[in-house]
């Protein structure tokens, strides 16, 4: 199945029941194009924010670094195995800021007051259960691993260990450039993806380029892809998607 995609001129569709391997499928599918094409793009994408972050978590590896994943989305709405993916996730982090710290503002009515007027209170609240850690960490500690201890000296070997378990400012920042710049894989539901307004030249066609709002995924998807294309407004575009649970897509 997974060859027979792989070599598909265009379209292939795989079927299976429930617990027949779809998502380790899906991750061997990301592997191997991702091997033969490293800087291709794929776009991982379900109807469910569930199914999208099963199968991008299998790409998790211990040794390569070659799939370099962001998730798209709401964190609000991520599983943990999704979070940890999350590219506003990885942006805090290397900005120095709680990362696991997301939050969700919900409003309550308090009672009323002798005039009967509404009072609302908002509160935050942690509404996730967040992941051990993010891809970005595991992608450094990966770096740790590979380390020539044949070649490198052991004292550069242990600054270089230090510098990787507690990383200044600036190299969080590295890293996490570096991670954006390199990324192969995005993961993202279809409703995410399929709202309005979400390519430029549809305002452009309107006349109405000024009052142009992109969507949460437009606006990620540019910051991710802007300065790698040389356009502030990249067109989208993905050498090959992989749409899971596929039959439960609406129109």
């Amino acid at each position: 199945a997974i060859a027979k995609a792989l070599l598909a001129p265009d379209l292939a569709l795989i079927q299976g029941p429930p617990g027949t391997g779809k998502s380790t499928a899906i991750a061997e599918m990301i592997w191997q194009h991702t091997r033969k094409f490293p800087k291709k793009k794929i776009l991982l994408t379900s109807e469910t924010n569930l199914a999208v972050d099963n199968a991008i978590d299998r790409v998790v590896n211990n040794q390569h670094n070659l799939i370099k994943p962001i998730r798209i989305g709401d964190d609000s709405r991520l599983e943990s195995e999704g979070l940890q993916f999350s590219y506003s996730a990885m942006y805090r982090w290397a900005k120095g800021k709680d990362w696991r710290q997301k939050t969700s503002t919900k409003r309550y009515d308090d009672d009323a007051d002798e005039d009967d007027d509404e009072i609302m209170t908002t509160i935050e609240e942690t509404i996730y259960e967040a992941p051990e850690k993010l891809i970005l960490l595991n992608w450094m500690d990966n770096i740790g691993r590979r380390i020539d201890q044949q070649k490198m000296p052991s004292e550069a070997q242990e600054l270089w260990m230090e510098l990787l378990k507690s990383p200044t400012s600036e190299l969080k920042d590295l890293f996490f450039e570096n991670y954006v710049a390199n990324c192969n894989v995005i993961g993202a539901t279809c409703s995410s993806i399929g709202q309005k307004n979400i390519i430029l030249s549809e305002s452009i066609s309107s006349g109405k380029r000024n009052h142009f709002i992109p969507t949460k995924f437009y606006s990620t998807y540019r910051q991710i892809f802007g300065k790698k294309d040389g356009d502030y407004n990249p067109k989208i575009r993905f050498d090959m998607v992989i749409q899971d649970e596929s039959s439960k897509a609406t129109p």
